[in-house]
């Protein structure tokens, strides 16, 4: 394992309330020089909450802010996560503390792992399927899940980590003629796309960590256990909650609402006239509207400040705001308006099971599986009109 040799530094800003961690994390991100970065957390639960909150303060700062991936308990996604930040797709990537002590393949062999699929290439077929299956592909029939490849003559269908779904690939006499996603309720193709990137299916334990990765980027350590020691000799950022505050940004918590909607709309008419400007994050555009006439509904006047954006209602999975005054900005969640606060839940993947093929073989209180939302009871087809289209739909 190689030590960087580059200064360390410690900085330790006392407590950041709620989201401010995330936008301290961000700053750093944003002036950290050249190379990777390294987000170190206690727990599993605290970096995919990080991640959360460092996506949606990055989107809305900039649309061009570099993003960071977790680096989840998930074998699939933590494979696709490790490819996107050696890559140089992602800047950043948030790992929990124990991940440190977890075995990864030398980074050499892991960029080696990768291939590039483009339409109109030619490449010897017959070699990349072996490089396939060396690399944690499983041979199938039909392919119905992330880490499987299956060839039926010209064709080859493969579905690598990081894809939303299988791509079907026409391959005839060594040159890729189209690259198509499928359909996996039919196996039918669809789309065409031009290229894909291939990572392995699985991470080799070879006796390498993160650390190797890192090389000389920089390691953020949120609030390092007492007595632990240092990670890494190279450059490193140490959030130390319980330090000095002589260097503490000046971020404020934000205070409670507890759903009270008059309180929210009393005080960001105080904010506004502050000169400050107020930032509402919602998962999903019904939330926005909500969330906008709930505000109108308490104080018509908030109506220009709508228009002008000074209050903003960005998307964003951020799960805990936080007051800047220093740059007159209120950060506020969903979650928190309301006092709700939403927990990361791991949902088990569906790894097997036939297909529907048609509706007709649906009886009433049979049990369906869906691929997002889960388990369900089939009542009936209702009539709907949705968007001005009036439609059939399962029950």
């Amino acid at each position: 394992m190689t030590q960087t040799k580059a200064p360390t530094l410690e900085l330790a800003p006392g407590p950041l309330p709620g989201g401010a961690e995330a936008a301290w994390a961000l700053e750093h991100l944003l002036s950290a020089p050249g190379g990777p970065v390294l987000f170190v957390t206690p727990t599993e639960e605290s970096a995919g909450l990080l991640a959360d909150d460092l996506a949606a303060l990055g989107r809305e700062r900039t649309p061009d802010a570099p993003t960071a991936v977790l680096f989840s308990e998930d074998d699939e996604e933590r494979l696709a996560a490790l490819s996107d930040w050696t890559a140089g797709r992602s800047r950043a990537l948030v790992a929990p503390r124990d991940a440190l002590d977890g075995r990864c393949p030398p980074p050499a062999a892991f960029a080696a792992a990768h291939r590039v699929l483009r339409r109109g290439d030619r490449l010897d077929r017959d070699a990349f399927f072996a490089h396939a299956l060396t690399h944690g592909y499983e041979r199938v029939d039909t392919v119905e899940k992330i880490g499987e490849v299956a060839v039926r003559g010209e064709v080859m269908d493969l579905w690598s980590p990081g894809w939303e779904g299988p791509l079907r690939l026409l391959w005839p006499f060594d040159q890729i003629e189209s690259l198509r996603k499928i359909d996996l309720n039919t196996q039918r193709s669809t789309d065409e796309i031009l290229e894909e990137w291939v990572r392995p299916a699985r991470i080799k334990d070879e006796g390498h960590t993160l650390l190797d990765y890192l090389k000389d980027g920089t390691l953020f350590e949120s609030r390092l256990p007492p007595g632990a020691s240092p990670a890494r000799s190279g450059r490193r950022v140490v959030h130390a909650p319980l330090g000095s505050t002589s260097t503490a940004p000046g971020f404020e918590p934000v205070p409670p609402f507890a759903g009270r909607t008059d309180l929210l709309a009393q005080t960001v008419g105080t904010w506004l006239a502050d000169g400050w400007r107020v930032l509402i994050f919602c998962h999903n555009a019904g939330e926005q509207e909500r969330v906008e006439e709930l505000l109108l509904e308490q104080n018509r006047a908030l109506a220009e400040a709508f228009e002008t954006r000074r209050v903003d209602l960005p998307l964003g999975n951020l799960v805990h705001g936080f007051l800047d005054p220093a740059e007159k900005r209120a950060i506020l969640s969903n979650g928190e308006i309301f006092g709700r606060t939403r927990r990361r839940l791991r949902l088990p993947k569906f790894v097997g099971g036939a297909s529907l093929g048609q509706i007709a073989e649906l009886k009433k209180d049979d049990y369906v599986v869906h691929g997002e939302f889960g388990i369900g009871r089939y009542v009936g087809l209702e009539r709907k009109n949705a968007g001005g289209v009036e439609m059939d739909y399962l029950a």
